[in-house]
């Protein structure tokens, strides 16, 4: 190997290891913002809902550019919650069926526990 070529790769490689340590420090120190996505179950008109989904579906394509990161996504109403593990794609979340009523002592207590929070409901 000339010197040339043996120069060229030390550079290579020494960008490389400078390109990750950017990408650690940017990680670091501007970290994606977290939102918590609190999804009002109760029962809602289909045209309502639709609109409800449209809204979901941008903030899901936020999380997957990496803008936002969906943590946690839950689901209530009067007659019960869950928590999902993972958010669901739009085309779930238009699937979902709408039942019960509004809890809104429930949708009050989870602000107060996310406070970077996107409330989804046939209300808003």
């Amino acid at each position: 190997m000339n010197r040339l070529t043996r120069y060229l790769l030390k550079l290579l490689g020494l960008t490389g290891v400078g390109f990750l340590i950017a990408n650690f420090a940017i990680g670091l120190f501007f970290p994606i913002p977290e939102v918590a996505v609190l999804v009002d179950r109760s029962f809602c008109p289909p045209e309502q809902w639709q609109n409800l989904s449209q809204t979901y579906g941008k903030l899901y394509r936020q999380n997957q550019q990496k803008q936002i990161l969906l943590n946690p996504v839950i689901l209530f109403s009067d007659l019960g919650e869950e928590v999902l593990k993972s958010p669901l794609e739009p085309q779930e979340f238009r699937t979902l069926k709408t039942f019960g009523r509004s809890n809104d002592e429930r949708l009050s207590q989870l602000k107060t526990q996310y406070t970077h929070a996107e409330v989804l409901n046939c209300s808003s």
